[in-house]
């Protein structure tokens, strides 16, 4: 076939091999045997990404002459399930793997004997990946230090890694260290990210190797793993999933990754388990937003100038895979801040009556008859259609999002524009039941200050209204937060707002009871607290959400708009003035004049960008290489082939080679193809 260069270097051509060597072996724990008998058809070597390689082999039985004998004798058939394969050829007179798997079932072609049974039997084997697709899991490991536990558990449930509940708060973090220290892996129980690598480390070494497979092969990471090691994506888990499809989570194709799977050996050349082999998908570095995804250094460069045992030469370049505008798409934007009564801010009000009139006069009039007394007034005032008076307040129809303040908007990065604000509806609404903003934290300060315990995992504070009492038994008037005054909050699912819930109503009705028309009926309980001194703090989802975005010059709508979804990065946004907590005299604390960030996933948005400009920017090249013999191209899965020549010029590829096929035979052949997994 000519020459194949790799890297700076240069490897000449193997030599074709005529014939194979199988081997197999029933446990992982004994020798190998070499078995002439076993015939190799045809087997393929694929990237995790790309399918599951496999092995057809064939066995003569009946009144046959094995290799190597010189008599015919009489073979039964063999049972060879589950029993592992090895492929190697001679190659300088050394043997060298080419591919392991295991078997797994068999075909019969029967001939008809009047003697012996005879015929072939037909064996197919699979890949190391097939082990990973068989093992399922479902279960988790935990690290306890608590006054009743110490040590390692097995929990029967998994969560997500990196996982958030309803109320935001993470509990699939990793431990502070590894178990047991200094090795091992790490596991849950702690309030660590996982990296993508040490996750990887812990489902191979927790249910791959042990104690799935006690008598089975070692496993361990390996190529360019380390790229693992700054993701800390969160990954979503169901009931129970396989290690394979876990670890197709954690080596993500859309961040341009994918993996083999090849055996490793120890000092003494013999294999003792498999790695799997980490590679990036394209030969460049990308870069966008300040992540960086390294390019893939092995390269191929292959010269079909001197081709001249090709069978077939096929190249593929193709831009259906091409997009001029790429947008990574994260979660809507929440937004934090404060809606103020009439009286806080007379200028503006934010935080407005949601009752009529009309439901607010009957209210008043209690029962209807006058002559009745204030406990039976009041006990009508109970009722369910009086519930939003005095006790139910949102933002005004047209509501401005406090001059657009709480109205943030990103660049194509996903940066805070400073000074700049976006579009946004007001007939939609709904007010999140919590806020970005944690249980003893101090956000007066810039970063706050955490007053928790080490080990403790804050929760997220609900929404917060402070209402002024004039009357405190000590002291002048002052502002309390509304469970102080007995008065429990809630949301409204449909505005943006709260509702309070306090008894009765009209204790929310200070300077609006006495002197209004109609005159209210007698009541046992006196207003004590004015509305429209109230501040109410809440968050909501904004009309934008995180995104970042890469736009080729010139794009338009047939160049292609590709749309990633990350549904679980985050952009919280501190509206400036926003009301945090009161200081000793009662007196409202606000966050500042300027906007805060209080959490920004953009960094990681920004990997998922380098992913997918790797796999989506330019063309695709694919290709079709067959050569005559069987050639010693397994190492080359992963690596990069860049330039075919045709008669002086060159095709620039740069895809990675997913597969290799070897077929045996009369007239044996070796098939090298690439394309993106």
């Amino acid at each position: 076939m000519g020459t194949i260069i790799i890297g700076p270097g240069s490897m000449p051509l193997p030599v074709p091999v005529a014939a194979p060597v199988v081997q197999i072996k029933a446990k992982w724990s004994d020798e190998w045997q070499t078995r002439p008998e076993l015939e190799l058809v045809r087997v393929t070597a694929m990237a995790a990404g790309q399918d599951l390689g496999s092995c057809e082999l064939r066995r003569r039985y009946g009144i046959v002459k094995q290799p190597c004998e010189a008599t015919f004798a009489t073979v039964g058939p063999a049972d060879l399930a589950m029993w592992w394969v090895r492929i190697r050829l001679l190659i300088d007179g050394a043997a060298q793997t080419i591919w392991i798997g295991r078997l797994s079932g068999q075909a019969r072609e029967v001939h008809g004997s009047d003697a012996e049974p005879s015929g072939y039997q037909c064996w197919v084997g699979y890949e190391p990946l097939h082990l990973l697709q068989r093992i399922h899991v479902g279960r988790s490991y935990w690290r306890q230090e608590d006054g009743n536990h110490y040590g390692l558990q097995e929990l029967a449930w998994i969560p997500d890694m990196n996982g958030r509940d309803e109320r935001k708060m993470i509990v699939g973090n990793r431990s502070q260290s590894k178990f047991p220290d200094d090795e091992g892996t790490y596991v849950y129980g702690g309030h660590q990210l996982w990296t993508h690598r040490e996750a990887a480390e812990y489902v191979l070494a927790r249910f791959v190797e042990w104690p799935e497979l006690p008598d089975g092969p070692q496993w361990r990471l390996s190529g360019q793993a380390d790229l693992l090691a700054k993701i800390t994506d969160t990954v979503s888990f169901s009931t129970t999933q396989t290690a394979a499809e876990i670890l197709h989570e954690l080596i993500p194709n859309r961040l341009g990754l994918d993996y083999r799977i090849t055996p490793f050996c120890d000092d003494t050349g013999e294999e003792v388990g498999f790695e799997v082999q980490v590679y990036v998908l394209t030969a460049e570095d990308w870069q966008f937003g300040g992540q960086t995804l390294l390019r893939n250094p092995n390269v191929v460069q292959l010269r079909a100038s001197q081709a001249i045992d090709a069978e077939n030469l096929t190249i593929v370049k193709t831009f259906e895979q091409r997009y001029d505008r790429i947008r990574i798409l994260g979660k809507r934007i929440v937004v934090c801040c404060s809606l103020e009564g009439a009286v806080t801010n007379p200028q503006k009000p934010t935080l407005l009556p949601k009752w009529s009139a009309a439901l607010e006069a009957a209210y008043r009039a209690g029962t209807g008859t006058p002559l009745d007394s204030g406990e039976e007034h009041d006990a009508a005032r109970k009722t369910d259609r009086f519930r939003p008076v005095y006790q139910a307040y949102g933002a005004p129809p047209g509501w401005d999002l406090n001059a657009s303040s709480a109205a943030p908007a990103l660049d194509r990065e996903g940066k805070l524009k400073t000074g700049e604000f976006s579009n946004w509806q007001n007939r939609v609404r709904r007010t999140l039941s919590w806020l970005p903003l944690r249980e003893g934290y101090d956000y007066s300060k810039e970063p706050p200050a955490d007053n928790n315990l080490a080990d403790h995992e804050p929760d997220f504070l609900p929404p917060a209204v402070w209402i002024f009492d004039p009357d405190p038994e000590e002291g002048p008037g002052r502002y309390v937060l509304s469970d102080q005054a007995a008065i429990a909050v809630s949301v409204p699912h449909n505005d943006w707002g709260i509702f309070l819930n306090a008894s009765p109503n009209h204790l929310l009705a200070l300077n609006h009871w006495e002197g209004q028309q109609p005159e209210p009926a007698d009541t046992e309980t006196e207003p004590r607290y004015d509305h429209q001194k109230m501040v109410a703090t809440i968050a909501f989802e904004s009309d934008q959400r995180l995104v970042i975005e890469k736009v080729l010059p010139g794009a338009g709508p047939c160049g292609g708009v590709l749309e990633i979804e990350a549904d679980d990065a985050e952009f919280w946004y501190l509206a400036p003035q926003t009301v945090l907590m009161l200081n000793p005299a009662g007196q409202l604390v606000r966050s500042g004049d300027q906007p805060r960030i209080l959490r920004d996933d953009s960094p990681r948005l920004a990997m998922l960008m380098a992913g997918a400009l790797a796999r989506y920017w330019y063309s695709r090249g694919r290709s079709v290489i067959t050569v005559k013999g069987l050639l010693q191209w397994s190492g080359l899965i992963g690596q990069i082939l860049t330039v075919v020549e045709e008669a002086g010029a060159t095709l620039d590829i740069q895809s990675p080679i997913t597969a290799i096929e070897w077929v045996g035979g009369k007239n044996p052949s070796t098939t090298l193809r690439t394309g993106f997994a």
